[in-house]
């Protein structure tokens, strides 16, 4: 389940940067989270943001609907 939370994100994040290349998702873990860091070139991370942040909003509503499945809460950041 993680591992394809995982690779959803990446998947979506490739979509919206120049750098495919860059992209590199690191997930950790705790009993109650799930952190899933997203590592990409400087210059995209305006396309991963968005304005006002509607894309990362986007991003973290998909990923917390595959992180309820597992009872953990899940967490976003961009690196």
């Amino acid at each position: 389940m993680r591992e394809k939370m995982k690779e959803n994100l990446a998947f979506f994040v490739r979509e919206l940067v120049e750098e495919k290349d860059a992209v590199r998702i690191d997930l950790e873990e705790d009993r109650e989270t799930i952190i899933l860091k997203i590592h990409l070139a400087e210059k995209d991370r305006g396309a991963v943001i968005g304005v006002n942040g509607k894309r990362i909003k986007a991003l973290k509503e998909v990923i917390h609907m595959e992180g309820f499945k597992t009872g953990k809460k899940v967490r976003l950041e961009v690196i």
